[in-house]
């Protein structure tokens, strides 16, 4: 990706992931302990690469704990989308490094990222989880 593609990622990227934390505690999903540690692991998510920690396996165990401390509503579809992102990067050329910090990337290049499969993926996933919130909280 290009310099400005990538800062408009981040901070595409950035925002998704506030308006998540807005949602998660407007609705009591997480308790001020899970929310100390949700916060670490954002930290950890901006201070690390991209692929890194959080699109390893002890970032989802990590994610999971936050998750078995929070409400428990959302531990089911918040682990099957997070498990969901980690086996579509698995599919791109990138891969994911499963044994951060080992850094050898696993990867099954399928699908190109920023290819218009890749897009439509995106969006159906993102249409699916927009119908099911709306559904369910709206």
């Amino acid at each position: 990706m290009e310099a400005p593609t990538k800062q408009i990622y981040r901070n595409t990227n950035f925002s998704c992931i506030n308006s998540g934390r807005i949602f998660l505690f407007k609705y009591k999903y997480f308790s001020l302990p899970s929310l100390i540690l949700y916060l670490s692991y954002i930290i950890l998510a901006f201070i690390g690469p991209h692929r890194g920690f959080t699109h390893s396996l002890a970032g989802l165990v990590f994610f999971t704990l936050i998750l078995f401390m929070s409400n428990k509503a959302i531990v089911l579809p918040a682990i099957t989308g997070y498990t969901t992102h980690l086996a579509a990067d698995l599919l791109t050329p990138s891969g994911i490094p499963l044994f951060y910090p080992y850094n050898k990337s696993f990867k099954i290049p399928l699908i190109r990222t920023g290819s218009l499969l890749d897009i439509l993926i995106g969006l159906i996933f993102g249409f699916i989880f927009a119908a099911v919130l709306f559904q369910k909280f709206i």
